[in-house]
């Protein structure tokens, strides 16, 4: 029976998966740029990398984090939610080392009602 389908796949001429090859190499696009064109589109590209990185650390520098304890009581929980909720995904700590510490950010957004 197995041979049966193979001569005809062979006869219809439909091969398996080779669709998707050609859709990808239909995909494919060849770009030719001058030495200057390419120089100029990496440097717009590094500059918005470098801005993107340098906006992520200042607000990583900014951020304050907070204690499970300091946490609960904001929120008037108790710290066992807390363990809950990370479970669930809907609020993360920060792990360093043994140390369990939320974003003030995080907290600030559910306190704002912006799940």
């Amino acid at each position: 029976m197995p041979s049966f389908a193979m001569s005809r796949n062979r006869m219809s001429g439909h091969h398996p998966g080779k669709g998707k090859r050609n859709k990808i190499k239909m995909a494919e696009q060849l770009l030719l740029l001058n030495q200057q064109d390419l120089e100029e589109q990496l440097s717009k590209i590094t500059e918005q990398v470098f801005l993107r990185a340098k906006k992520e650390i200042e607000a990583q520098q900014s951020e304050k984090y907070l204690s499970p304890k300091v946490v609960a009581e904001l929120l008037d929980i108790n710290v066992c939610t807390l363990w809950r909720w990370e479970k669930s995904g809907y609020l993360l700590p920060i792990r360093v080392g043994a140390k369990v510490r939320y974003r003030k950010s995080d907290i600030d957004k559910l306190l704002d009602g912006k799940d």
